[in-house]
Protein backbone atom coordinates (compact mmCIF):
# COMPACT_ATOMS: atom_id res chain seq x y z
CA UNK A 1 0.00 0.00 0.00
CA UNK A 2 2.88 2.23 1.00
CA UNK A 3 4.63 1.86 -2.60
CA UNK A 4 0.86 2.62 -4.46
CA UNK A 5 0.47 5.68 -2.45
CA UNK A 6 4.13 6.58 -3.13
CA UNK A 7 3.45 5.75 -6.68
CA UNK A 8 0.20 7.60 -7.55
CA UNK A 9 1.27 10.81 -5.55
CA UNK A 10 4.50 11.10 -7.29
CA UNK A 11 2.33 9.98 -11.18
CA UNK A 12 0.00 13.43 -9.87
CA UNK A 13 3.20 15.46 -8.98
CA UNK A 14 4.03 14.86 -12.33
CA UNK A 15 0.78 15.44 -14.61
CA UNK A 16 -0.19 18.21 -12.45
CA UNK A 17 3.60 20.26 -12.27
CA UNK A 18 3.57 19.68 -16.07
CA UNK A 19 -0.08 21.40 -16.93
CA UNK A 20 1.79 23.83 -14.89
CA UNK A 21 4.59 24.30 -17.31
CA UNK A 22 2.39 24.55 -20.19
CA UNK A 23 0.27 26.73 -18.38
CA UNK A 24 2.73 29.04 -17.42
CA UNK A 25 6.70 28.44 -17.86
CA UNK A 26 7.35 28.48 -21.58
CA UNK A 27 5.56 32.44 -21.46
CA UNK A 28 8.16 33.28 -18.85
CA UNK A 29 9.62 35.95 -20.63
CA UNK A 30 6.09 37.51 -21.19
CA UNK A 31 5.47 37.56 -17.26
CA UNK A 32 8.96 39.38 -16.92
CA UNK A 33 8.31 41.28 -19.62
CA UNK A 34 6.84 45.25 -18.72
CA UNK A 35 3.20 44.35 -20.49
CA UNK A 36 1.91 41.21 -18.75
CA UNK A 37 -0.19 38.52 -19.98
CA UNK A 38 -4.22 38.70 -19.82
CA UNK A 39 -4.54 36.34 -17.06
CA UNK A 40 -6.74 35.58 -13.79
CA UNK A 41 -3.86 35.41 -12.17
CA UNK A 42 -0.33 37.29 -10.74
CA UNK A 43 2.89 35.69 -10.18
CA UNK A 44 2.68 32.54 -11.01
CA UNK A 45 6.58 32.17 -11.58
CA UNK A 46 9.53 32.19 -9.57
CA UNK A 47 11.19 35.16 -11.88
CA UNK A 48 14.36 35.27 -10.67
CA UNK A 49 14.82 32.89 -13.08
CA UNK A 50 14.68 35.64 -15.53
CA UNK A 51 16.30 38.36 -13.17
CA UNK A 52 19.75 37.03 -12.58
CA UNK A 53 19.87 33.44 -12.72
CA UNK A 54 19.50 32.57 -16.39
CA UNK A 55 21.18 35.54 -17.70
CA UNK A 56 23.94 34.63 -15.50
CA UNK A 57 23.86 30.86 -16.75
CA UNK A 58 24.23 32.64 -20.21
CA UNK A 59 27.01 34.44 -19.51
CA UNK A 60 29.12 31.78 -18.00
CA UNK A 61 28.39 29.78 -20.95
CA UNK A 62 29.17 32.38 -23.75
CA UNK A 63 31.25 34.45 -21.83
CA UNK A 64 28.89 37.78 -22.59
CA UNK A 65 28.93 40.78 -19.78
CA UNK A 66 29.97 37.93 -17.25
CA UNK A 67 31.67 39.27 -13.92
CA UNK A 68 32.18 37.81 -10.54
CA UNK A 69 31.92 39.84 -7.15
CA UNK A 70 32.15 38.19 -4.10
CA UNK A 71 28.59 38.72 -2.25
CA UNK A 72 26.78 38.48 -5.68
CA UNK A 73 29.19 35.95 -7.15
CA UNK A 74 27.97 33.77 -4.49
CA UNK A 75 24.24 34.53 -4.33
CA UNK A 76 23.43 35.19 -7.86
CA UNK A 77 25.99 32.66 -9.63
CA UNK A 78 26.42 29.84 -7.69
CA UNK A 79 22.85 27.74 -9.18
CA UNK A 80 23.87 29.22 -12.35
CA UNK A 81 27.36 27.40 -12.03
CA UNK A 82 25.44 24.34 -11.08
CA UNK A 83 23.21 24.36 -14.01
CA UNK A 84 26.67 25.43 -15.98
CA UNK A 85 28.05 22.05 -14.98
CA UNK A 86 24.59 20.19 -15.89
CA UNK A 87 25.06 21.66 -19.48
CA UNK A 88 28.85 20.32 -19.90
CA UNK A 89 28.45 16.83 -18.33
CA UNK A 90 25.42 16.19 -20.31
CA UNK A 91 25.77 18.36 -23.56
CA UNK A 92 22.56 20.73 -23.01
CA UNK A 93 21.36 23.02 -25.42
CA UNK A 94 20.92 26.08 -23.51
CA UNK A 95 18.09 28.65 -24.94
CA UNK A 96 14.75 30.29 -23.42
CA UNK A 97 12.50 27.07 -24.26
CA UNK A 98 14.98 24.35 -23.25
CA UNK A 99 16.06 25.69 -19.82
CA UNK A 100 12.01 25.34 -18.94
CA UNK A 101 12.29 21.72 -19.31
CA UNK A 102 15.85 21.39 -17.65
CA UNK A 103 14.88 23.49 -14.59
CA UNK A 104 11.99 21.12 -14.18
CA UNK A 105 13.55 18.12 -14.76
CA UNK A 106 16.02 18.85 -12.20
CA UNK A 107 13.84 20.22 -9.72
CA UNK A 108 11.98 17.53 -10.09
CA UNK A 109 14.74 14.91 -9.32
CA UNK A 110 15.64 17.14 -6.45
CA UNK A 111 12.57 16.66 -5.20
CA UNK A 112 12.50 12.86 -5.33
CA UNK A 113 15.80 13.01 -3.32
CA UNK A 114 14.75 15.32 -1.06
CA UNK A 115 11.32 12.72 -0.10
CA UNK A 116 13.74 10.26 0.29
CA UNK A 117 15.30 12.54 3.07
CA UNK A 118 11.91 13.74 4.90
CA UNK A 119 10.68 9.92 4.87
CA UNK A 120 13.65 8.86 6.24
CA UNK A 121 13.19 11.85 8.91
CA UNK A 122 9.73 11.19 9.22
CA UNK A 123 10.32 7.82 10.33
CA UNK A 124 13.66 7.45 11.85
CA UNK A 125 13.87 10.97 13.98
CA UNK A 126 9.89 11.93 14.67
CA UNK A 127 8.33 8.05 14.63
CA UNK A 128 5.45 8.42 12.08
CA UNK A 129 5.20 8.40 8.21
CA UNK A 130 4.78 10.98 6.08
CA UNK A 131 2.15 10.43 3.26
CA UNK A 132 3.79 11.37 0.15
CA UNK A 133 1.01 13.22 -1.00
CA UNK A 134 1.84 15.82 1.64
CA UNK A 135 5.05 16.36 -0.22
CA UNK A 136 4.59 16.00 -3.85
CA UNK A 137 0.87 17.48 -3.84
CA UNK A 138 2.12 20.68 -2.00
CA UNK A 139 1.24 23.60 -3.79
CA UNK A 140 5.05 25.18 -2.88
CA UNK A 141 6.62 22.12 -4.02
CA UNK A 142 4.97 22.39 -7.61
CA UNK A 143 5.32 25.93 -7.63
CA UNK A 144 8.96 26.05 -7.06
CA UNK A 145 9.38 23.18 -9.37
CA UNK A 146 9.26 25.71 -12.33
CA UNK A 147 12.43 27.31 -14.10
CA UNK A 148 15.50 27.74 -12.09
CA UNK A 149 15.36 28.66 -8.23
CA UNK A 150 17.17 27.86 -5.01
CA UNK A 151 14.63 26.03 -3.37
CA UNK A 152 14.70 22.60 -4.29
CA UNK A 153 17.89 22.25 -3.92
CA UNK A 154 17.53 23.97 -0.59
CA UNK A 155 15.10 21.99 0.41
CA UNK A 156 17.02 18.81 -0.45
CA UNK A 157 20.27 19.82 1.33
CA UNK A 158 18.52 21.23 4.43
CA UNK A 159 16.59 18.07 5.10
CA UNK A 160 19.98 16.35 4.39
CA UNK A 161 21.17 18.24 6.91
CA UNK A 162 19.10 18.05 9.40
CA UNK A 163 18.78 13.81 8.84
CA UNK A 164 22.42 13.81 9.46
CA UNK A 165 22.91 16.28 12.49
CA UNK A 166 20.20 13.98 14.15
CA UNK A 167 22.03 10.96 13.56
CA UNK A 168 25.82 12.40 14.33
CA UNK A 169 27.21 11.96 11.03
CA UNK A 170 29.09 15.40 10.95
CA UNK A 171 31.18 14.45 7.57
CA UNK A 172 28.35 13.79 5.72
CA UNK A 173 26.53 16.99 7.62
CA UNK A 174 29.41 19.24 6.37
CA UNK A 175 29.36 18.51 2.51
CA UNK A 176 25.21 18.84 2.68
CA UNK A 177 26.33 22.39 4.19
CA UNK A 178 29.27 22.88 2.19
CA UNK A 179 27.18 22.29 -1.07
CA UNK A 180 24.07 24.50 0.49
CA UNK A 181 26.34 27.30 0.74
CA UNK A 182 27.30 27.39 -3.07
CA UNK A 183 23.49 28.21 -3.30
CA UNK A 184 22.50 30.68 -0.85
CA UNK A 185 26.22 31.28 1.58
CA UNK A 186 24.37 32.72 4.33
CA UNK A 187 23.52 28.61 5.33
CA UNK A 188 27.19 27.92 5.75
CA UNK A 189 27.06 28.92 8.47
CA UNK A 190 25.02 25.86 9.76
CA UNK A 191 28.41 24.46 9.86
CA UNK A 192 28.85 25.46 13.35
CA UNK A 193 26.66 22.76 14.15
CA UNK A 194 29.05 20.02 13.15
CA UNK A 195 31.07 21.96 15.46
CA UNK A 196 29.32 22.46 18.39
CA UNK A 197 27.68 18.53 18.46
CA UNK A 198 31.33 16.84 17.45
CA UNK A 199 32.42 19.02 21.01
CA UNK A 200 29.34 17.69 22.93
CA UNK A 201 28.13 21.32 23.76
CA UNK A 202 25.05 21.57 25.65
CA UNK A 203 22.39 22.62 23.98
CA UNK A 204 21.34 25.80 25.66
CA UNK A 205 25.10 26.70 25.47
CA UNK A 206 25.30 25.91 22.04
CA UNK A 207 21.97 28.18 21.44
CA UNK A 208 23.91 31.17 22.98
CA UNK A 209 27.51 30.81 21.55
CA UNK A 210 25.53 30.39 18.17
CA UNK A 211 23.39 33.87 18.90
CA UNK A 212 26.57 35.50 19.58
CA UNK A 213 28.85 34.59 16.54
CA UNK A 214 26.31 35.42 14.33
CA UNK A 215 24.92 38.75 15.39
CA UNK A 216 28.09 39.96 16.32
CA UNK A 217 31.41 38.27 14.32
CA UNK A 218 29.71 36.92 11.29
CA UNK A 219 27.33 39.98 11.23
CA UNK A 220 30.36 42.33 11.55
CA UNK A 221 32.62 41.15 9.94
CA UNK A 222 31.35 39.43 6.97
CA UNK A 223 27.89 40.69 6.14
CA UNK A 224 28.11 43.41 7.74
CA UNK A 225 28.21 45.90 4.06
CA UNK A 226 25.08 43.97 2.00
CA UNK A 227 25.18 46.57 -0.73
CA UNK A 228 26.55 43.55 -2.64
CA UNK A 229 24.24 41.39 -1.79
CA UNK A 230 20.81 43.30 -1.98
CA UNK A 231 19.06 46.58 -4.31
CA UNK A 232 17.93 49.33 -2.39
CA UNK A 233 14.65 48.96 -3.22
CA UNK A 234 14.80 45.58 -1.18
CA UNK A 235 16.50 47.15 1.78
CA UNK A 236 15.04 50.49 1.95
CA UNK A 237 11.96 49.61 3.37
CA UNK A 238 10.31 50.67 6.70
CA UNK A 239 11.72 48.10 9.51
CA UNK A 240 13.64 46.37 7.25
CA UNK A 241 16.06 49.80 6.86
CA UNK A 242 16.60 50.27 10.51
CA UNK A 243 17.89 46.81 10.69
CA UNK A 244 19.96 46.89 7.42
CA UNK A 245 21.25 51.04 8.41
CA UNK A 246 22.30 49.51 12.28
CA UNK A 247 23.64 46.67 10.66
CA UNK A 248 26.19 48.78 8.26
CA UNK A 249 26.75 51.49 10.88
CA UNK A 250 27.63 49.49 13.48
CA UNK A 251 27.29 45.78 13.09
CA UNK A 252 23.92 45.89 15.69
CA UNK A 253 21.40 45.78 13.95
CA UNK A 254 20.03 41.88 13.74
CA UNK A 255 21.75 41.38 17.57
CA UNK A 256 19.16 43.75 18.67
CA UNK A 257 16.39 42.98 16.39
CA UNK A 258 16.53 39.16 15.78
CA UNK A 259 14.01 38.14 17.54
CA UNK A 260 11.39 40.54 16.15
CA UNK A 261 12.54 39.75 12.33
CA UNK A 262 12.09 35.72 13.24
CA UNK A 263 8.31 36.40 14.17
CA UNK A 264 8.56 38.81 11.48
CA UNK A 265 9.49 35.92 9.48
CA UNK A 266 6.58 33.70 10.76
CA UNK A 267 4.10 36.47 10.45
CA UNK A 268 4.93 37.00 6.39
CA UNK A 269 4.67 33.74 6.01
CA UNK A 270 1.09 33.46 7.34
CA UNK A 271 -0.23 36.64 6.42
CA UNK A 272 0.55 36.61 2.19
CA UNK A 273 -1.00 32.54 2.23
CA UNK A 274 -4.23 34.68 2.74
CA UNK A 275 -3.92 37.53 0.66
CA UNK A 276 -3.73 35.54 -2.46
CA UNK A 277 -6.75 37.07 -4.17
CA UNK A 278 -6.51 40.80 -5.07
CA UNK A 279 -8.35 42.69 -7.78
CA UNK A 280 -10.16 39.97 -9.03
CA UNK A 281 -6.63 37.89 -9.52
CA UNK A 282 -4.82 35.69 -7.68
CA UNK A 283 -1.81 35.70 -6.66
CA UNK A 284 -0.21 31.99 -7.25
CA UNK A 285 2.88 33.26 -5.47
CA UNK A 286 1.40 34.12 -2.15
CA UNK A 287 -1.52 31.23 -2.51
CA UNK A 288 0.93 28.43 -2.84
CA UNK A 289 1.43 29.62 0.96
CA UNK A 290 -1.91 28.82 2.35
CA UNK A 291 -1.68 25.20 3.59
CA UNK A 292 1.44 26.19 5.53
CA UNK A 293 -0.04 28.92 6.68
CA UNK A 294 -3.30 27.20 8.03
CA UNK A 295 -1.09 24.06 9.59
CA UNK A 296 0.93 27.03 11.02
CA UNK A 297 -2.30 28.69 12.90
CA UNK A 298 -3.44 25.78 14.24
CA UNK A 299 0.12 24.63 15.92
CA UNK A 300 0.37 28.31 17.89
CA UNK A 301 -0.69 27.17 20.86
CA UNK A 302 1.96 24.52 20.32
CA UNK A 303 4.53 26.61 19.41
CA UNK A 304 3.91 29.35 22.64
CA UNK A 305 4.20 26.44 25.01
CA UNK A 306 7.46 25.15 23.38
CA UNK A 307 8.73 28.82 23.34
CA UNK A 308 7.83 29.52 26.73
CA UNK A 309 9.36 26.41 27.94
CA UNK A 310 12.42 26.44 25.61
CA UNK A 311 14.97 25.28 27.99
CA UNK A 312 13.22 22.45 29.08
CA UNK A 313 11.67 21.53 25.63
CA UNK A 314 15.62 21.60 24.10
CA UNK A 315 16.61 19.28 26.32
CA UNK A 316 13.88 16.52 25.52
CA UNK A 317 13.29 14.61 23.06
CA UNK A 318 14.21 16.13 19.77
CA UNK A 319 16.11 18.61 21.13
CA UNK A 320 18.22 18.59 17.99
CA UNK A 321 15.32 19.60 15.80
CA UNK A 322 14.56 22.43 18.17
CA UNK A 323 18.59 23.39 18.18
CA UNK A 324 18.22 22.85 14.28
CA UNK A 325 15.36 25.05 13.83
CA UNK A 326 16.51 27.96 15.92
CA UNK A 327 20.31 27.69 14.17
CA UNK A 328 18.65 28.29 10.88
CA UNK A 329 15.91 30.92 11.48
CA UNK A 330 18.58 32.82 12.97
CA UNK A 331 20.64 32.01 10.15
CA UNK A 332 17.99 33.57 7.66
CA UNK A 333 17.56 36.65 9.71
CA UNK A 334 20.99 37.49 8.73
CA UNK A 335 19.70 38.66 5.62
CA UNK A 336 18.51 42.01 5.69
CA UNK A 337 14.93 41.37 3.48
CA UNK A 338 12.37 39.69 5.24
CA UNK A 339 10.72 37.05 3.03
CA UNK A 340 8.58 34.25 3.52
CA UNK A 341 10.28 31.57 0.95
CA UNK A 342 13.48 31.43 3.00
CA UNK A 343 11.27 29.88 5.33
CA UNK A 344 10.52 27.01 3.01
CA UNK A 345 13.79 24.20 3.68
CA UNK A 346 12.15 23.81 6.99
CA UNK A 347 8.69 24.03 6.41
CA UNK A 348 8.11 19.83 7.17
CA UNK A 349 10.65 20.36 9.63
CA UNK A 350 8.70 22.29 11.63
CA UNK A 351 5.33 20.26 11.16
CA UNK A 352 7.05 17.29 12.30
CA UNK A 353 8.22 18.73 15.41
CA UNK A 354 5.12 20.22 16.11
CA UNK A 355 3.03 17.11 14.94
CA UNK A 356 5.53 14.74 17.57
CA UNK A 357 4.82 16.87 20.48
CA UNK A 358 0.98 16.22 19.81
CA UNK A 359 1.45 12.67 19.35
CA UNK A 360 3.68 12.51 22.60
CA UNK A 361 1.56 14.61 24.35
CA UNK A 362 -1.52 12.19 23.63
CA UNK A 363 0.48 9.11 24.67
CA UNK A 364 1.45 10.85 28.06
CA UNK A 365 -2.03 11.57 28.79
CA UNK A 366 -3.47 8.24 28.12
CA UNK A 367 -0.54 6.89 30.05
CA UNK A 368 -1.44 9.38 32.94
CA UNK A 369 -5.39 8.69 32.88
CA UNK A 370 -5.06 4.78 32.23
Amino acid sequence: MRSLHLTVSISLYFILSYLYLNAFGLDWLEWYGRFLPASHFFYPLALDHAKAYYPNLIAMLFGTNYSFRWGTGINDNGLPFVYFLLTKIFSLEINEVSIVYISYLFNSCVYLGAFRFLDKIFTEIFGFKIHPALFFLNPAVIYYSQMMNKEPISLFLVLGSFYYFCKKRWVWMGICILILSIVRIHYGCLLMLCFLGGFHVKKAQAVAFIYVILFLVVQTFIFRDQDYLFVDSQINLGFTSVVYSLNKEAGIGNLIFAIPKVIQYFFDNVKVGFEFYNTGKLNLYYLKELPFAILFLWFIPVMLKILFNYNVFLNRKNGDTLLFITTFVFIIVLSPIVHSRYLFPIHYILLGYFFSYKCSYKVDREETFS
